[in-house]
């Protein structure tokens, strides 16, 4: 009785084991695109840089994006932040 409840709780240690090497390879294949390509398509106008207007008759541009239709990915915000904290030390 005693080894079967040793064996249940390896077993559990071992998948949460792998559930963390599984968030880790996430995270950093993740970091690595956010170094790649560090902006994605603007969410409000999708990547186009304008919207139309409240009259349904002009374009303008984005205002989220001011025109550019890209964002920071928010991996590269929090990359951007650790390396300008780097710095100052």
């Amino acid at each position: 009785m005693l080894t079967l409840t040793a064996a249940r709780g390896a077993s559990a240690w071992a998948g949460g084991l792998q559930l963390a090497a599984l968030a880790f390879i996430t995270v950093a294949g993740y970091l690595l695109v956010c170094l790649v390509w560090p902006y994605a398509a603007c969410r409000r106008c999708k990547g186009d840089g304008k919207r139309r207007s409240t009259s349904r008759r002009t374009w303008r541009t984005c205002r989220r994006c001011a025109g550019t239709g890209q964002r920071r990915r928010v991996g590269t915000v929090l990359l951007l932040a650790a390396r300008s904290k780097g710095k100052h030390r």
